[in-house]
């Protein structure tokens, strides 16, 4: 039999998009309708960080994240946010 174990109790309304960032142990993912971003590193320890509108998905990138919202995207500083 399979054991489930939750890692991180978010209470997601609609949770999407998993990315694992390999460079830093970290798997970033959103809860759509709410418009929040979750990052759960390897070591356990979690993070999240809300923005005004729809939050479609999140892309790590070496020197920042990019949000990607219901209309365009913006480039913030998402890694600060999540490390």
């Amino acid at each position: 039999m399979s054991t489930v174990e939750v890692l991180q109790h978010a209470a997601a309304v609609v949770g999407e998009g998993p990315v694992w960032d390999a460079r830093t142990q970290t798997l970033h993912w959103v809860d759509i309708l709410s418009g929040t971003a979750h990052a759960l590193r390897s070591d356990g320890s979690t993070d999240s960080f809300h923005v005004d509108g729809h939050l479609a998905g999140v892309l790590p990138t070496e020197d920042r994240g990019t949000l990607r919202r219901r209309r365009g995207a913006s480039t913030g500083d998402f890694q600060a946010r999540v490390r």
